[in-house]
């Protein structure tokens, strides 16, 4: 009897454990240009996905933690850790050892000059008639916004805690980059939420939705932020109105128009390198440059790809927190914002030397258009 004491205690804790942590059920899955986390309780109409995804994979359990963490496009595993996350998300450089060449195929047809939220039945791209010129800004955060300015923004929060921005695509979709959700499993899923018209971090937001599934480009890549893009899908539509309404997306012929104009990141990044998340929205004028330019600053350092952008005012920048958030740009005082970028990565934050570095997102419309559809 003594001897069977033990194992008796421990068979309870066991038991008392499981039962306060139950397992998750869901599907991890990879179609063609993307993985899928999705939570079980509300499943996949398989007859959704789009009929250009040639195949689609679904892994077992055991597989799942593997394919999360892989580097899709040349198979070699990628160990993501709190670290790298942390890492990710605060700017800090990621040693470039896998460069990759293909960028996203783009429609071959001229679309309109400005895309219109794909599947939305209001107007999108809408901001203030006007933001302060890079000369009028006069410190390194920028200004905080004016409330409810900029009805598109979302923020991303796991468990509660802000983890990153975002904006609306559609009444279930939101646009963000793939290393803000790279690192979140299966039984996370359900912890992942997204706050709507809100601009206070600390107060409640108008809309809280959450999460039933992750999609993220397949060829995402957490050391060079390669493909860096990813998209929510909600548990259920929003409710358009004057604090909440989507973004517009760019036309795919844009890629080059944007150098050398003035285009404005917001977010709730910290206002300083290596400080806090701001507890208020906050916008900064920056300017767009070429590639090429950018790719002088980060020689020996980090490979800038086609498919990326770059920005930069001298103290002005997006910081740690911003991740995710919309790059926006107006072609003409007062005309509709258009989401041209999406907030990647950098080396710290507002340095002379390191420009912010975007995901262009004129170079993955087919891709945003595809998984819209699922």
């Amino acid at each position: 009897m003594t001897r069977l004491r033990p194992l008796v205690v421990l068979f309870l804790v066991v038991t008392l454990l499981l039962s306060c942590h139950p397992t998750s059920s869901g599907l991890v899955y990879q179609t063609e240009d993307a993985i899928v986390v999705e939570v079980e309780d509300i499943g996949l109409d398989r007859q959704d996905v789009s009929k250009n995804d040639a195949e689609i994979t679904t892994v077992s359990a055991e597989e799942q933690t593997t394919l999360l963490a892989n580097n899709s496009d040349d198979n070699q595993l990628i160990y993501l850790t709190n670290t790298t996350f942390t890492k990710a998300n605060e700017w800090i450089n990621v040693t470039t050892t896998t460069m990759m060449t293909t960028s996203e195929a783009t429609t071959t047809q001229k679309p309109p000059l400005v895309e219109a939220a794909i599947f939305a039945d209001s107007q999108c791209g809408i901001g203030p008639a006007k933001t302060l010129t890079i000369e009028e800004q006069r410190i390194v955060g920028g200004t905080e916004a004016i409330e409810n300015s900029w009805p598109g923004i979302v923020a991303l929060r796991k468990n509660g805690t802000f983890i990153c921005g975002g904006s609306l695509l559609s009444r279930t979709k939101i646009l963000t980059a793939a290393h803000c959700i790279a690192t979140i499993s299966l039984r996370e899923v359900k912890l992942l939420t997204v706050d709507l018209g809100i601009h206070v971090l600390l107060n409640q937001a108008a809309v809280t939705k959450r999460v039933k599934r992750m999609t993220r480009h397949r060829r995402f890549n957490s050391r060079t932020f390669y493909s860096d893009i990813a998209i929510l899908t909600l548990e259920s539509p929003v409710e358009y109105s004057e604090t909440i309404s989507p973004v517009c997306l760019p036309s795919a012929d844009s890629n080059d128009k944007y150098v050398d104009k003035d285009v404005t990141i917001i977010g709730w990044g910290s206002p300083i390198e290596g400080g806090f998340h701001s507890p208020v929205l906050r916008q900064v004028t920056v300017q767009v440059m070429t590639n090429a330019k950018c790719q002088k600053f980060y020689a020996g350092k980090d490979k800038i790809f086609d498919h990326m952008m770059c920005a930069a005012a001298p103290g002005k920048d997006s910081c740690q927190g911003d991740s995710g958030g919309p790059l926006l740009v107006q072609s003409s005082p007062g005309s509709t914002w258009i989401q041209a970028g999406i907030v990647s990565w950098g080396i710290g934050c507002a340095r002379l030397e390191y420009p912010g570095v975007f995901i262009r997102v004129s170079s993955f419309l087919n891709w945003i258009r595809r998984h819209m559809r699922s």
